[in-house]
């Protein structure tokens, strides 16, 4: 998946402040004026927690 990367950076942003990949979503809706899918959103934030995991198991 491709999102540009200012994009990506805010919705990383956004993960690592606690919110949640809708309220993610609606940010980009209402402040951003930036279209995604919260398809799009969420799968992203699947990925940063897929990351976080694997940073720490310890196997």
């Amino acid at each position: 998946m491709t999102a540009p990367e200012d994009t990506y950076r805010r919705i990383k942003h956004h993960y690592t402040q606690g919110l949640t990949a809708t309220q993610s979503w609606r940010s980009f809706l209402d402040d951003h004026d930036t279209w995604l899918t919260l398809t799009t959103v969420t799968k992203l934030y699947l990925g940063f927690q897929d990351s976080t995991a694997a940073k720490a198991s310890p196997y």
